[in-house]
């Protein structure tokens, strides 16, 4: 189980949000950080929003949750596990 950080509950702007964080909690390795709905701000003084920042070894991802079905969410983790695991460079879901 990987570690999950975020500022609680409330933090998550939507439900799929939150489903997606437990998801990825739930099936990335236990060596892993999931940091949620980070505000990244730029040299403008705008700023955006990364809902999962995703680090394992050699790897972080930068993750956009769409409002996806709980079932979709949960193939997406999967197909990103299998990816890092077969170290295959790039994943498409759509």
């Amino acid at each position: 189980m990987a570690e999950l950080i975020s500022a609680g509950p409330s933090s998550f702007a939507t439900e799929g949000e939150r489903q997606a964080a437990a998801i990825l909690q739930q099936y990335l390795p236990a060596d892993w950080i999931v940091i949620c709905n980070k505000i990244l701000p730029t040299n403008d003084g705008r700023s955006f929003e990364i809902d999962f920042i995703v680090i394992g070894k050699n790897w972080v991802f930068l993750l956009d949750e769409m409002a996806l079905a709980t079932e979709d969410t949960a193939t997406l983790v999967i197909l990103l596990y299998i990816a890092l695991v077969e170290e295959v460079v790039w994943v498409s879901y759509l």
